[in-house]
């Protein structure tokens, strides 16, 4: 009798069970783009609303369990798309597959760029300007200068790389780290979703390196009592502009920290005069020309004189 009553009761419990399952169902489908590419992080949502919505894995996928049977209204949506709806009936233990197609709901174009000459040359660096002239209509991800030796560098080259904010504005690349004496070609890129456009390409050749300027004393004439016309030559300018020169004249040799400076009004390579005045009468002066460059000091040989009485 008690093995007849255990018998019903395990029929009824799993007839229950049985009942109660065939009414769960599953939904579940993969969003791609027109393109036929997967779409991930796009959010789906149901209705009548059995869960928060859900996001689309890496490979698109999602899925909604545990469903009474009935009809569901399924949407999907992201930035940048159209969003889509679609009606599904979900019967007693069923799974049921609905794919979504999303379509763009802009065209989305690269952004263009330009860019200027090299300046501010040394034997190792440069200054490029460059300048974003449309943004496009996505996100500009990543902008600046790409450079190499060879012709038609990209962004697979060494780059100087702008994640902030792009605007429509002027930006600057300090290229560091570069060999003295080679040519370079470089241009402006600016990457978005849709992806990189470049400028047209721009060359340069990076100086020798740096070095002493070199200075050679010429001639002390038109001596007088108290002043001389002194002539030099500036031969090299060790690789970097020229700030100063002229001559240094003292009544000690090799005297150059008390010595007065007189400087020539011009700079640059080749030959230069300066008229030392304010000289004592009948007495020996030692002058010496100098140069400055963004290296240092370089001085000539030096030269003696006696003013007359």
């Amino acid at each position: 009798m008690k093995k007849s009553i255990l018998k019903i009761i395990l029929s009824v419990l799993f007839s229950l069970i049985l009942f109660g399952c065939s009414k769960i169902g599953t939904v579940q489908g993969i969003v791609k783009d027109e393109y036929g590419n997967i779409v991930e992080n796009a959010t789906v949502k149901i209705s009548p609303s059995v869960s928060d919505s859900l996001v689309t894995n890496s490979k698109g996928e999602f899925e909604f369990v545990d469903l009474q049977a009935g009809v569901y209204q399924i949407t999907v949506s992201k930035d940048g798309f159209f969003s889509s709806t679609k009606d599904v009936t979900v019967e007693k233990g069923q799974i049921v597959n609905v794919d979504f197609i999303l379509n763009y709901d802009v065209f989305v174009t690269i952004p263009a760029i330009s860019t200027e000459d090299a300046t501010d040359i040394t034997s190792t660096s440069v200054k490029i300007s460059g300048f974003i002239t449309d943004l496009g209509n996505a996100t500009v991800t990543g902008y600046g200068h790409c450079w190499s030796t060879l012709p038609e560098p990209t962004i697979d080259d060494e780059k100087t790389d702008f994640s902030f904010s792009a605007e429509l504005d002027t930006f600057t690349s300090y290229l560091s780290n570069l060999d003295p004496v080679t040519t370079y070609y470089s241009r402006a890129y600016a990457t978005n979703s849709e992806g990189t456009s470049y400028s047209t390409e721009i060359s340069f050749t990076t100086n020798a390196p740096e070095d002493f300027p070199a200075v050679t004393t010429n001639l002390v004439s038109n001596v007088s009592s108290s002043s001389a016309i002194c002539s030099a030559e500036v031969t090299t300018d060790g690789g970097c502009s020229i700030i100063s020169m002229g001559f240094c004249c003292s009544t000690i040799p090799n005297d150059l920290f008390n010595a007065t400076y007189f400087s020539a009004s011009n700079t640059g390579v080749g030959n230069y005069s300066v008229t030392i005045s304010g000289l004592s009468s009948n007495t020996t002066y030692y002058i010496k020309a100098y140069v400055q460059n963004c290296i240092g000091y370089s001085y000539g040989s030096e030269i003696s004189i006696t003013t007359l009485p």
